[in-house]
């Protein structure tokens, strides 16, 4: 009903296809998840020029390649709520 009334007002034109796409899969690791409770609020971090800044969720990206030639992403978050991890995922 809702795509009928669409191209009816808006002349809008939809098809439907089926693609493979990547996509994200969440696993817990062979040794459980390694979840720890941390106080709230951002995590200081020093920089190379002494600086200190915050880090909200995000500590670390690493690309690990796996033995058929492709690779895996590992991400490392400190001090984020779930919600901080979820717009992180949703920027990419």
């Amino acid at each position: 009903m809702l795509q009928v009334l669409l191209e009816d007002r808006f002349q809008l034109k939809v098809h439907r296809e089926m693609r493979d796409l990547p996509v994200y899969a969440l696993t817990v690791g062979k040794n459980g998840p390694k979840f720890n409770h941390s106080a709230p609020g951002p995590e200081l971090v020093k920089a190379a020029d002494g600086s200190m800044h915050e880090v909200h969720a995000a500590k670390g990206i690493r690309r690990i390649p796996l033995p058929d030639g492709s690779s895996r992403i590992q991400l490392n978050f400190r001090k984020g709520s779930m919600q901080n991890i979820v717009e992180l995922f949703g920027q990419s």
